[in-house]
């Protein structure tokens, strides 16, 4: 079991600390405590508030990482390596949304909003592109085009990335994976699949 020291305060029950009504917009949490001003039930509130997130935190990260020690030592460049780690560890774990992309003549697939997508070809394709490249930069992006009930439909892939021909056949998928390099250029890492 791993070892977390980040711990929550004030968090027993009919803790003395005032509650969120109390809190929230008052003279002391928007402008902080004055000399000779500062109440225990008032000062536990925000300390809680911040520990709380502190041991959520260390929590998530230690989950993240399969069970890592997080210590209160007093090493921030440790919490931040294991922070940074963390949260990469838990993108490369996220399902990613399948982003839509309306058949259109002239295709766009805009990095912006993901890395997988999908279209169903329902018309002769006279070109496509893909936009905001730099969003991508060393990741797979995955393009899945699937023929409509008629099939035979023609995809044009961007210029900048040679696409084989989808399967023509009706009702066919055809998938891609294509990876960003470094400098934003996209390359076919794999494809096509058919299926």
């Amino acid at each position: 079991m791993a070892t977390i020291e980040f711990l929550p305060f004030a968090t027993a029950g009919g803790a003395n600390v005032v509650d969120q009504a109390d809190y929230a917009g008052s003279a002391y949490q928007t402008g902080g405590f004055t000399t000779g001003e500062a109440y225990p039930q008032q000062a536990n509130k925000p300390w809680r508030q911040a520990t709380i997130m502190a041991a959520a935190l260390a929590n998530v990260v230690s989950v993240a990482l399969g069970g890592a020690n997080v210590f209160d030592d007093g090493n921030l460049a440790t919490l931040i390596a294991l922070l940074t780690t963390g949260i990469q560890a838990l993108a490369l774990k996220a399902p990613e949304a399948v982003t839509a992309v309306t058949y259109a003549s002239a295709l766009v697939f805009d990095f912006s909003l993901g890395r997988r997508f999908e279209l169903t070809l329902t018309g002769n394709n006279a070109s496509a592109s893909f936009t905001n490249l730099s969003l991508a930069e060393g990741a797979f992006v995955v393009i899945m085009l699937k023929q409509d009930g008629t099939g035979g439909r023609v995809f044009t892939p961007p210029a900048n990335c040679l696409m084989p021909t989808p399967d023509p056949a009706a009702n066919q998928t055809t998938t891609y994976l294509i990876y960003v390099d470094s400098t934003g250029a996209p390359h076919i890492a794999g494809g096509p699949n058919v299926g």
